[in-house]
């Protein structure tokens, strides 16, 4: 997690005034330390999710769902078609978002349930292996949050549909 910001970047003084809670600059230069958007996408397959086995960290040689920060200027639906793409190698389209969180490392995650129309099911960019693992053999993944929003995805659907 960042460290917050004790000085200005414009004039070097140090931010002793407050904005709606963030630290301020009497120049008038405010550090909004909003949370960083990210995408993951559960995209059933044959029975299963796909997941990523992660080439880099945090978690390296960890599995989770297909992730990543949303780009400057991009709509969310169009980095988690982008993030699946680079990382497993398929095509999708957004159905619905699933559940968004703020986390503590003040990331806000939009988890996306797409669907697959497309592509080769290829590990890519930062994943060392993507594959489809059934409901009932799904590992822990490397992050918790993604564990979570499975478990609730398989409570609650009909994987019969899913096939």
């Amino acid at each position: 997690m960042p460290k917050p910001y004790k000085f200005c970047p414009f004039d070097g003084q140090p931010l002793t005034e407050t904005v709606h809670g963030h630290p301020a600059c009497k120049c008038g230069f405010v550090h909004w330390d909003n949370p960083v958007p990210v995408v993951a996408v559960l995209a059933p397959m044959n029975g299963g999710i796909v997941a990523v086995q992660r080439k880099l960290e945090p978690f390296a040689g960890g599995w989770c769902l297909p992730c990543g920060f949303v780009d400057s200027h991009e709509d969310p639906s169009v980095a988690a078609v982008r993030e699946i793409k680079e990382e497993a190698g398929l095509d999708v389209e957004p159905i619905s978002i699933l559940r968004v969180v703020t986390t503590p490392g003040n990331q806000t995650i939009l988890f996306f349930l797409t669907k697959i129309v497309g592509g080769e099911l290829l590990a890519g960019d930062d994943a060392t292996v993507a594959r489809t693992f059934q409901f009932s053999e799904i590992p822990q993944l490397c992050f918790p949050l993604h564990n979570e929003v499975v478990r609730e995805f398989i409570r609650t659907s009909n994987k019969e549909r899913l096939k």
